[in-house]
C-alpha cells in the first residue's frame, strides 16, 4: 500500500467546471444557502469563469472554504421501528456550489485511484455492482460445491460506518496512498471543523461541530469510504475469501468438512474484528449471519465473536438477495412474488382510472424491478418459479391494457417487452460479452470456463409435473442452440455489432 506515486489535484479548466453545471440535475434539493440548483444550471456559461477561479485558488491554498462545509442532514427512514434514532440515515445536503467542487476533484480522485484498490471493494465503483458481486461469490461457491467440499459463510456489518471514520487515522491513510502537499492539505481542511444540522420540513435545529464520519451523500464519501478500508483485504487470513460492498463484509472459505470451515471463518473473523478496533470502527453483532453450503447431515455450529453468539441459519439475505444453503432461492423468489404481488393488485384497482401509457411507466418503475433485481444470480433457480414470475407479469401486463383475452406473447408485443426468461439470457449475453472483453469488473472467483459460469443445471424439483411443450420455454438450461444463438457473435470488437 506504501509506495504509490505522489498525488496532487491539477487545476481545474473552464470548460470542465461549465460542463459540470450545465449537468446539474435542477430537481436535487437546495442546500442550507437557499440557492436552488437551477441557478447554478442556467447561468453555467457565466458561472464557469468566476467559480474556476475559486475552486483553484482552494486548490493551490490547500483550504476548503468554511460555508461549504456546512450540510443538513434530512433523516431517511430505513427499516423497522420509525421511532428509534438509529433507523434513519443522515443523508446531507450540500450547498451546489461545494456539490460541484466535490464532483470535480472526486473524478481526479478516482482516475488515480480506482485500479489501486483490490478487487474484492465492489462499492461504488464502475462496472461493478451489486449482481457482480454476488455472481462472483455464488460462482465460487458452486465452484467449491462441484469440489464436493463444505462452504461456510460469514456476514458481518459495521455500526453507523461512514459517520464513524476517524478523521486522523483516514489523513494518514490517504497520504499511505501518495496524497500529498496541498492536496493532503485540501483534504485535511476538507474533514476539519464540519457542521450539521437536522432539517425536518421547515424546522431545523442548532448547528453542531462533528468530530468524525464522512457526509453521506457527498461525492468524496463513496471513495474515501473504498480507500480507507481497502486495507483490511490485507489484514484478512488468506484462508478465506473476503467481499465489501460498502459496510457489509461476507467471509467465506470451503474446506473438506464442516470444522475446517467453522475454524477458517473463526480466524477470519477475530482478524477482521482486530482491524475494526484498530480503525475505531465497531460490529453491528445483531446483523452477523453465517450459513453453511454442501453439509446435508448437520449445518456448522453457531460462532462466537468478541464473546457475542452468531448462529447460523439456512437462509441469508444479502445485498438484497435471499440466498439459500441449497443455492434453490426458493426463498427470494417467493419474496418477490409477495412484494411485487401487491403492487400488481394495486394496478388492478386502478386499471380504469389512469391512461394506459401512465399504468405501463408504473409497471416499469415499480413492479418490473422487483422482477428483475440481480436476476442473473437466480436466474438458475426452480422452473416452477420462473413461472410464478412470467404469470405476474402476465396480470400486471392484463391491468395494463385491460385486456383479459390476449396471449401473453401479444401483451408483451403491445408492451415491447420480452418474457422475463430471455431477459435473462440477453443480460447473460451482455454479461459475458463485457466480460470477454474487460467491460465488466468481477473477482478472480469468476475466472474459470465458460462451462463453470453458465453451464449449470437447474435446482433438482420434487415432485414437478413433466412439462409440457408450451411450458418448455421456461426450462433454465441453456442448449447447445441458445448457447449459439447468445455467443455466436461474441467476437464482435464492439458493442453495437455484438
Amino acid at each position: 500500500m506504501i509506495g504509490h506515486q505522489d498525488f496532487q489535484f491539477r487545476n481545474l479548466e473552464i470548460l470542465e467546471v461549465e460542463t459540470a453545471l450545465e449537468s446539474i440535475n435542477p430537481r436535487k434539493s437546495t442546500g442550507w444557502d437557499g440557492v436552488p440548483p437551477k441557478a447554478f444550471k442556467l447561468g453555467a456559461r457565466e458561472l464557469s469563469g468566476p467559480l474556476t477561479a475559486v475552486y483553484n485558488s482552494c486548490i493551490t491554498l490547500g483550504e476548503w472554504p468554511a460555508v461549504w462545509k456546512k450540510g443538513e442532514w434530512t433523516p431517511v427512514f430505513k427499516k423497522e421501528d420509525p421511532h428509534e434514532k438509529k433507523n434513519y440515515r443522515p443523508i446531507t445536503v450540500q450547498v451546489t456550489i461545494n456539490k460541484i467542487f466535490e464532483q470535480l476533484l472526486s473524478k481526479q480522485l478516482n482516475y488515480s485511484f480506482n485500479d489501486k484498490l483490490c478487487d474484492k471493494l465492489t462499492a461504488y465503483r464502475k462496472n461493478h455492482s451489486c449482481e457482480t458481486a454476488l455472481l462472483a461469490m455464488t460462482e465460487n461457491w458452486k465452484i467449491s460445491l462441484d469440489e464436493h467440499k463444505v462452504v461456510g459463510v460469514l456476514s458481518t456489518d459495521m455500526s453507523k460506518a461512514f459517520d464513524s471514520l476517524y478523521y486522523p487515522l483516514t489523513l494518514a491513510k490517504l497520504k499511505a496512498y501518495g496524497i500529498r502537499g496541498n492536496s493532503l492539505k485540501l483534504l485535511d481542511s476538507y474533514f476539519t471543523d464540519r457542521y450539521n444540522r437536522v432539517k425536518l420540513g421547515s424546522t431545523v435545529s442548532e448547528w453542531e461541530r462533528g468530530s468524525r464520519g464522512c457526509p453521506q451523500g457527498s461525492a468524496f464519501g463513496p471513495l474515501i469510504w473504498n480507500m480507507f478500508q481497502n486495507d483490511l483485504t490485507y489484514s484478512v487470513n488468506s484462508n478465506s475469501n473476503i467481499n465489501m460492498y460498502a459496510d457489509d463484509h461476507q467471509f467465506h472459505a470451503a474446506g473438506s468438512n464442516v470444522t475446517e470451515v467453522h475454524d477458517k471463518l473463526i480466524a477470519s473473523a477475530e482478524l477482521a474484528s482486530r482491524w475494526y478496533r484498530s480503525n475505531f470502527l465497531k460490529g453491528n453483532y445483531d446483523k452477523y449471519q453465517t450459513m453453511t453450503l454442501g453439509n446435508k447431515n448437520n449445518d456448522m455450529d453457531s460462532i462466537i465473536i468478541d464473546d457475542n453468539e452468531v448462529k447460523s441459519t439456512k437462509c441469508l439475505k444479502l445485498l438484497g438477495v435471499y440466498i439459500d444453503n441449497r443455492l434453490q432461492f426458493d426463498e427470494h423468489i417467493a419474496n418477490i412474488c409477495k412484494r411485487s404481488s401487491q403492487r400488481v393488485g394495486v394496478l388492478m384497482r386502478l386499471r380504469n382510472m389512469i391512461p394506459t401509457d401512465t399504468k405501463l411507466k408504473l409497471f416499469k418503475a415499480a413492479i418490473l424491478p422487483y422482477l428483475t433485481y440481480s436476476h442473473l444470480v437466480w436466474h438458475f433457480c426452480r422452473a416452477s418459479d420462473t413461472r410464478k414470475l412470467e404469470r405476474i407479469q402476465e396480470r400486471a401486463l392484463r391491468a395494463v391494457y385491460c385486456d383479459k383475452g390476449s396471449s401473453y406473447d401479444k401483451l408483451l408485443d403491445m408492451a415491447n417487452l420480452s418474457t422475463l426468461q430471455n431477459r435473462r439470457l440477453q443480460d447473460i449475453a451482455i454479461l459475458m460479452y463485457k466480460y470477454s472483453f474487460k467491460k465488466c469488473a468481477i473477482s478472480n472467483a469468476m475466472d474459470g470456463t465458460e462451462d463453470d459460469l453458465i453451464w449449470d443445471e437447474p435446482a433438482e424439483e420434487e415432485d414437478e409435473p413433466e412439462m409440457n411443450d408450451e411450458e418448455d420455454m421456461y426450462d433454465d438450461r441453456l442448449t447447445e442452440n441458445q448457447w449459439n444463438e447468445l455467443f455466436g457473435h461474441s467476437d464482435e470488437e464492439d458493442f453495437d455489432g455484438f
